[in-house]
Protein backbone atom coordinates (compact mmCIF):
# COMPACT_ATOMS: atom_id res chain seq x y z
CA UNK A 1 0.00 0.00 0.00
CA UNK A 2 2.76 2.43 0.95
CA UNK A 3 4.62 1.83 -2.31
CA UNK A 4 1.45 2.93 -4.21
CA UNK A 5 1.48 6.36 -2.52
CA UNK A 6 3.51 8.14 -5.25
CA UNK A 7 0.96 7.10 -7.88
CA UNK A 8 -1.86 8.76 -5.92
CA UNK A 9 -0.01 11.78 -4.58
CA UNK A 10 2.46 13.42 -6.91
CA UNK A 11 4.03 16.88 -6.77
CA UNK A 12 2.94 19.58 -9.17
CA UNK A 13 5.38 20.42 -11.93
CA UNK A 14 7.77 23.09 -10.76
CA UNK A 15 9.37 25.88 -12.73
CA UNK A 16 13.10 25.72 -13.17
CA UNK A 17 15.36 23.27 -11.37
CA UNK A 18 13.85 23.59 -7.91
CA UNK A 19 14.68 20.74 -5.59
CA UNK A 20 12.11 19.12 -3.33
CA UNK A 21 13.62 20.78 -0.26
CA UNK A 22 13.18 24.28 -1.71
CA UNK A 23 9.47 23.88 -2.48
CA UNK A 24 7.17 26.04 -0.37
CA UNK A 25 5.07 24.07 2.09
CA UNK A 26 1.34 23.84 1.59
CA UNK A 27 -0.39 25.92 4.31
CA UNK A 28 -2.39 24.19 7.01
CA UNK A 29 -2.47 20.53 8.06
CA UNK A 30 -1.51 19.30 4.59
CA UNK A 31 1.98 20.71 5.19
CA UNK A 32 2.64 17.86 7.63
CA UNK A 33 2.15 15.26 4.92
CA UNK A 34 4.13 17.29 2.39
CA UNK A 35 7.04 17.76 4.83
CA UNK A 36 7.00 14.03 5.59
CA UNK A 37 7.13 13.20 1.89
CA UNK A 38 9.99 15.64 1.30
CA UNK A 39 12.00 14.29 4.22
CA UNK A 40 11.29 10.73 3.26
CA UNK A 41 12.36 11.27 -0.35
CA UNK A 42 15.57 12.94 0.81
CA UNK A 43 16.57 10.03 3.06
CA UNK A 44 19.76 8.67 1.53
CA UNK A 45 20.71 5.96 3.99
CA UNK A 46 18.00 3.60 2.72
CA UNK A 47 16.59 3.11 6.22
CA UNK A 48 12.84 3.74 6.13
CA UNK A 49 10.71 4.11 9.23
CA UNK A 50 6.95 3.47 9.36
CA UNK A 51 4.88 6.30 7.84
CA UNK A 52 2.86 7.01 11.00
CA UNK A 53 6.04 7.36 13.04
CA UNK A 54 7.52 9.60 10.35
CA UNK A 55 4.43 11.87 10.26
CA UNK A 56 4.39 12.04 14.08
CA UNK A 57 8.02 13.17 14.04
CA UNK A 58 7.26 15.85 11.43
CA UNK A 59 4.32 17.13 13.50
CA UNK A 60 6.56 17.44 16.53
CA UNK A 61 9.48 19.02 14.64
CA UNK A 62 7.69 20.41 11.57
CA UNK A 63 9.29 23.83 11.65
CA UNK A 64 12.71 22.20 11.34
CA UNK A 65 11.93 21.41 7.70
CA UNK A 66 10.58 24.85 6.80
CA UNK A 67 13.26 27.02 5.17
CA UNK A 68 11.49 30.21 6.34
CA UNK A 69 12.57 29.41 9.90
CA UNK A 70 16.22 29.04 8.94
CA UNK A 71 16.48 32.29 6.97
CA UNK A 72 18.72 35.18 8.06
CA UNK A 73 15.62 37.38 8.40
CA UNK A 74 13.95 34.95 10.84
CA UNK A 75 17.11 34.40 12.90
CA UNK A 76 17.74 38.16 13.13
CA UNK A 77 14.15 38.85 14.19
CA UNK A 78 14.31 36.16 16.88
CA UNK A 79 17.41 37.74 18.37
CA UNK A 80 15.67 41.10 18.63
CA UNK A 81 12.18 39.88 19.62
CA UNK A 82 12.94 36.97 21.92
CA UNK A 83 9.73 36.68 23.96
CA UNK A 84 7.13 37.09 21.23
CA UNK A 85 3.56 35.80 21.37
CA UNK A 86 3.05 32.68 19.21
CA UNK A 87 0.49 33.22 16.42
CA UNK A 88 -1.18 29.95 17.38
CA UNK A 89 -2.14 31.42 20.76
CA UNK A 90 -3.95 34.49 19.39
CA UNK A 91 -7.68 34.22 20.10
CA UNK A 92 -10.76 36.39 19.77
CA UNK A 93 -10.50 37.11 23.52
CA UNK A 94 -7.44 39.32 22.98
CA UNK A 95 -7.72 43.01 22.20
CA UNK A 96 -4.01 43.53 21.53
CA UNK A 97 -0.92 41.37 21.23
CA UNK A 98 2.25 42.71 22.88
CA UNK A 99 4.91 41.37 20.51
CA UNK A 100 4.87 39.19 17.38
CA UNK A 101 7.66 37.83 15.18
CA UNK A 102 6.28 36.43 11.92
CA UNK A 103 7.25 35.62 8.34
CA UNK A 104 5.21 37.23 5.55
CA UNK A 105 3.80 34.35 3.49
CA UNK A 106 1.59 36.36 1.14
CA UNK A 107 1.19 40.03 0.35
CA UNK A 108 -1.74 41.42 -1.69
CA UNK A 109 -2.83 45.05 -2.21
CA UNK A 110 -6.56 45.51 -1.50
CA UNK A 111 -7.30 48.43 -3.82
CA UNK A 112 -7.69 51.02 -1.04
CA UNK A 113 -3.96 51.49 -0.41
CA UNK A 114 -3.80 48.93 2.39
CA UNK A 115 -2.15 45.53 1.94
CA UNK A 116 -3.47 42.17 3.11
CA UNK A 117 -0.76 39.81 4.35
CA UNK A 118 -0.63 36.32 5.75
CA UNK A 119 1.81 35.97 8.63
CA UNK A 120 3.26 32.71 9.87
CA UNK A 121 5.41 31.39 12.68
CA UNK A 122 6.08 27.77 13.77
CA UNK A 123 2.75 27.67 15.66
CA UNK A 124 0.40 28.79 12.87
CA UNK A 125 -0.75 31.48 10.48
CA UNK A 126 -2.93 34.58 10.76
CA UNK A 127 -4.25 37.13 8.30
CA UNK A 128 -3.46 40.80 8.75
CA UNK A 129 -4.11 44.17 7.17
CA UNK A 130 -1.21 46.61 6.88
CA UNK A 131 -2.39 50.25 6.88
CA UNK A 132 -1.56 52.35 3.81
CA UNK A 133 0.51 54.85 5.85
CA UNK A 134 3.10 52.11 6.38
CA UNK A 135 3.72 52.29 2.62
CA UNK A 136 3.44 56.05 2.15
CA UNK A 137 5.03 57.46 5.31
CA UNK A 138 7.79 55.05 6.34
CA UNK A 139 10.96 53.31 5.30
CA UNK A 140 9.38 49.88 5.90
CA UNK A 141 7.56 49.77 2.54
CA UNK A 142 10.57 48.54 0.56
CA UNK A 143 11.06 45.52 2.85
CA UNK A 144 7.47 44.31 3.17
CA UNK A 145 7.29 41.37 0.78
CA UNK A 146 6.99 37.60 0.80
CA UNK A 147 9.79 36.03 2.85
CA UNK A 148 10.46 39.11 4.98
CA UNK A 149 9.99 38.92 8.74
CA UNK A 150 8.02 41.50 10.74
CA UNK A 151 8.62 42.38 14.36
CA UNK A 152 5.44 44.11 15.50
CA UNK A 153 4.16 45.31 18.87
CA UNK A 154 0.84 46.19 20.51
CA UNK A 155 -1.13 44.96 17.49
CA UNK A 156 -4.94 45.17 17.55
CA UNK A 157 -6.83 41.87 17.08
CA UNK A 158 -10.01 41.95 14.99
CA UNK A 159 -12.43 39.01 15.23
CA UNK A 160 -15.46 39.14 12.93
CA UNK A 161 -16.25 35.58 14.07
CA UNK A 162 -15.06 33.62 17.09
CA UNK A 163 -13.16 31.22 14.86
CA UNK A 164 -11.26 33.88 12.86
CA UNK A 165 -8.79 36.47 14.06
CA UNK A 166 -7.04 39.13 12.01
CA UNK A 167 -4.39 41.64 12.95
CA UNK A 168 -4.65 45.35 12.17
CA UNK A 169 -1.09 46.60 11.64
CA UNK A 170 -0.48 50.35 11.64
CA UNK A 171 2.76 52.32 11.45
CA UNK A 172 3.25 52.62 15.26
CA UNK A 173 2.98 48.81 15.55
CA UNK A 174 6.03 48.08 13.41
CA UNK A 175 9.30 47.77 15.31
CA UNK A 176 11.38 46.40 12.43
CA UNK A 177 11.00 44.58 9.11
CA UNK A 178 13.81 42.20 8.23
CA UNK A 179 14.15 41.96 4.47
CA UNK A 180 14.05 38.50 2.92
CA UNK A 181 17.57 39.14 1.58
CA UNK A 182 19.14 40.55 4.76
CA UNK A 183 22.52 39.32 5.90
CA UNK A 184 23.29 37.06 8.86
CA UNK A 185 22.12 38.25 12.31
CA UNK A 186 25.52 39.66 13.27
CA UNK A 187 25.51 41.93 10.17
CA UNK A 188 21.88 42.93 10.73
CA UNK A 189 22.54 44.09 14.29
CA UNK A 190 25.61 46.03 13.22
CA UNK A 191 23.35 47.94 10.77
CA UNK A 192 20.75 48.61 13.49
CA UNK A 193 23.27 50.00 15.97
CA UNK A 194 24.79 52.28 13.31
CA UNK A 195 21.39 53.91 12.51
Amino acid sequence: MEQDLPTFIRPCKLRGNSSASSRPLIPGPASVVQAAMIQRSSTTDGHLIPTQQFVRRVVEDGHDTDPDFHSNAWLSALQLGGSATPLGSITHHLERVDLIVAVIKSCTPNGFGDVSVTLKDPTGTVGASVHHKVFTESEFAKDINVGSVMLIQKVAVFSPRKSNCYLNITLPNIVKVFSSDCGPPSETFTDITED
